[in-house]
C-alpha cells in the first residue's frame, strides 16, 4: 500500500492482518456458478473487435494440480460439478454496475463462487486506481460482510494477480494485438492468475471470469474476448517468472542504476513471495519464551519471525500485549533512536503505531504525530491491548503548532513504499516516476521541521521504506549542506539488528529486501545530533 503521508504498512495491528494464502487448504469449497453457454441476445460471443493476436482455440479439458506460481488454494470453485444441476436452476442476478464489486448478493447458491472474485476484482481495480486504493477497498463495508471464507480467497486472488502483474501482462500482451479497457484487463488478470496461480480448478477459472465479464455493462461487450483468451491460455504452461519482469520496467531499471544487477534481480526476486509475520515484543527478555509459544525464529535486533498464519488475534500472547506485528526492517530506526526512560521523544508521521509502541515500551515519554486521526485509533487500541502510553495527536507533522523541544525525534517520512512491496505489491503498480520527486519534496519540509523540534544535543533519525535513493541518501545529504547545526551519527555494522551488508561506508542505514534470509522490507535511516551552540539554536532551553 502507498501512502501519501504516512509511508507504507510495515507494522499491521492483529485485527487488520487478512487470511493469507496458505490457510487457503483448509477452507471448505464454495458453490458454482451457472457455466452453460447462454444464447439470445447478450448470451453469444460478440465480436472480438481486432483485440486477438492470434486464435487461442478451445480446450476440452483442463488441466488439473496444483498452480505453478506455487500458490495453494483448493476452495473456490471444486464444487463445480457436484453443484451443476443445482446452479442450472438457479439464474444469478446481474450485478448493474461495476463500482458495486464489493457488493455481496446472497440471494442464491449461485452466486457463491462469484462474491469472492466478484471482490478480489475489486481489489485489483483499486489498486490500480489511485494510492492507498488496496487499503481503502480492504477497509470498504462491503469487503467486511463478505464471509471468512470469501475474504480470505479474494485477498488471496488479488495478492496473486499484483504480484504476478508483470509476468501475467506480458503473457496476455501476446495474445492482444491492442489493449482493451483496464476493467477487462484486470478481468483477464484475474483469470490467468487463477489458472496459473492458484489451485482453483481451471475450468472454473474461465468461466467465473466470463460470468463477471457478464454482469458488468461495461465489460459486457468483451466477454467473447475474455472467454477465447483464457480458453487460449489453457493450452499454455505457466509462463516463466524473471525477476526483471515482475517489477514495473522503469522501476527495475532505477533498482539496477542504484544497486547492481545482481542486487535488482535478487529484489525483484522477492515480489512474489508471500512474508512471514514478523513480531515486536513489548519485552526482550520473554524472546525465548515466546518464540517456543509462536513457533518463531530470533532475529538479530530481537524480533520475532513466525511462519503462523491466520488470524493473529488468536495467537499465544496477542490478547495479553506481549507483541505487535511489525517487520523486521520496519522496528530497527526506533531502536537507532535508542530512547530511554524519562526522555521526552516525538514520533512523527506515526500512524498505523508500532514505532510509537517501540519507544513506549522503553519507559520514554512519547508524543505520536500524525495527520490520520483514523489510522491513530489503531495505535490507541494497542497501546490500550499493551498496557503502554502515549500522547496522541492529530495533526500534519509539517505544520504542527507545538513549540516542544525533544531529547529525540523520529520521522517515518511519506514515501514511494517501493521497499514494502512483499506486504504492498500495489505500491509497485501504483507508483509514478513522478511521485518520486513531488515525496521527495514533502520529504525535504518534513525533515526541517522534525529538525527544529530537536533539542541541542539531542538525535534525529530519518527513515523511509523505500528503495528509491532520492528518498533516502540524497535527503539527508542535502539536510546536512543546509544545516550545520546537524551532523551524521554513522552506524555500527550489524547495530539494532541491521542485517549483513546494510550500513553503508557512510554509516546510513540501507537495507534491501534480500539481505535476510526469507526476506525483510527495504528501509533506508539515518541518524543525526544536533550540535549545541550553533546557528539555529534559540530556544534552547526549552
Amino acid at each position: 500500500m502507498l501512502h501519501t503521508q504516512h509511508g507504507a504498512d510495515s507494522e499491521v495491528d492483529g485485527h487488520a492482518l487478512a487470511l493469507p494464502v496458505a490457510i487457503a487448504g483448509r477452507l471448505g469449497a464454495l458453490g458454482a456458478v451457472d457455466l452453460r453457454r447462454r444464447r439470445g441476445p447478450g448470451g453469444g460471443c460478440p465480436s472480438l473487435g481486432g483485440f486477438l493476436q492470434r486464435a487461442p482455440g478451445l480446450r476440452r479439458k483442463g488441466l488439473a494440480g496444483r498452480g505453478a506460481f506455487g500458490v495453494g488454494w483448493r476452495g473456490h470453485g471444486a464444487g463445480l460439478a457436484r453443484t451443476a444441476a443445482k446452479a442450472s436452476r438457479l439464474r444469478p442476478r446481474a450485478s448493474t454496475a461495476y463500482a458495486r464489486a464489493l457488493s455481496p448478493n446472497p440471494a442464491s447458491a449461485a452466486d457463491e463462487g462469484l462474491d469472492a472474485r466478484r471482490a478480489a476484482l475489486a481489489l485489483v481495480a483499486a489498486a490500480g486506481a489511485r494510492r492507498n486504493g488496496l487499503d481503502e477497498a480492504l477497509s470498504a463495508p462491503g469487503f467486511s460482510r463478505l464471509d471468512t471464507r470469501d475474504r480470505g480467497f479474494a485477498r488471496a486472488l488479488a495478492m496473486t494477480v499484483l504480484r504476478r502483474r508483470g509476468v501475467l501482462d506480458r503473457a496476455l500482451g501476446a495474445r492482444l494485438a491492442k489493449p482493451p479497457p483496464e476493467a477487462v484487463l484486470d478481468l483477464l488478470r484475474l483469470g490467468a492468475a487463477q489458472l496459473w496461480g492458484m489451485d482453483t480448478p481451471r475450468h472454473a477459472a474461465v468461466a467465473t471470469t466470463v460470468e463477471l465479464a457478464s454482469r458488468n455493462p461495461a465489460t459486457r461487450p468483451f466477454k467473447g474476448l475474455v472467454n477465447a483468451v483464457l480458453r487460449g491460455l489453457l493450452r499454455d504452461p505457466a509462463p516463466e517468472a524473471p525477476p526483471e519482469a515482475l517489477a514495473p520496467d522503469w522501476l527495475y531499471a532505477r533498482w539496477r542504476a542504484a544497486y547492481g544487477e545482481a542486487a535488482a534481480q535478487a529484489v525483484a526476486a522477492l515480489i512474489v513471495e508471500e512474508p512471514a509475520a514478523d513480531l515486536t515484543l513489548r519485552d526482550a527478555a520473554e524472546a525465548p519464551i515466546l518464540a517456543a509459544e509462536l513457533e518463531a525464529e530470533i532475529l538479530e535486533g530481537g524480533s520475532l519471525r513466525t511462519r503462523r498464519h491466520g488470524d493473529v488475534t488468536g495467537w499465544p500472547g496477542f490478547a495479553e500485549g506481549r507483541w505487535w506485528v511489525q517487520d523486521a526492517s520496519s522496528a530497527i530506526p526506533a531502536r537507532l533512536l535508542a530512547a530511554a526512560a524519562g526522555e521526552q521523544v516525538l514520533d512523527l508521521c506515526a500512524a498505523p503505531g508500532g514505532k510509537a509502541l517501540q519507544l513506549a515500551a522503553t519507559g520514554a515519554s512519547v508524543t505520536a504525530v500524525d495527520r490520520s486521526g483514523a489510522r491513530l485509533k489503531r495505535l490507541e487500541e494497542n497501546l490500550a491491548r499493551t498496557g503502554l502510553r502515549a500522547e496522541i495527536v492529530v495533526a500534519d507533522a509539517a505544520d504542527w503548532a507545538d513549540d516542544r523541544r525533544f531529547d529525540a525525534v523520529l520521522l517515518d517520512a511519506p514515501c514511494t513504499a517501493t521497499g514494502a512491496f512483499r506486504r504492498h505489491p500495489d505500491a509497485l503498480w501504483a507508483t509514478r516516476p513522478g511521485d518520486i520527486g513531488r515525496l521527495g519534496e514533502l520529504q525535504a519540509r518534513l525533515l526541517v521541521s522534525a529538525a527544529g523540534r530537536v533539542r541541542p544535543g539531542g538525535r534525529l533519525v530519518y527513515c523511509v521504506c523505500s528503495l528509491e535513493p532520492e528518498e533516502g541518501e540524497a535527503q539527508i545529504e542535502g539536510f546536512l549542506a543546509d544545516h550545520p547545526e546537524f551532523r551524521l551519527d554513522p552506524l555500527a555494522a550489524h547495530e539494532a539488528g541491521a542485517p549483513s551488508g546494510a550500513v553503508t561506508e557512510a554509516g546510513l542505514l540501507r537495507v534491501l529486501p534480500h539481505q535476510r534470509p526469507g526476506g525483510t522490507d527495504g528501509f533506508f535511516a539515518a541518524r543525526l545530533v544536533r550540535l549545541p551552540g550553533l546557528a539555529g539554536d534559540d530556544n534552547s532551553g526549552s
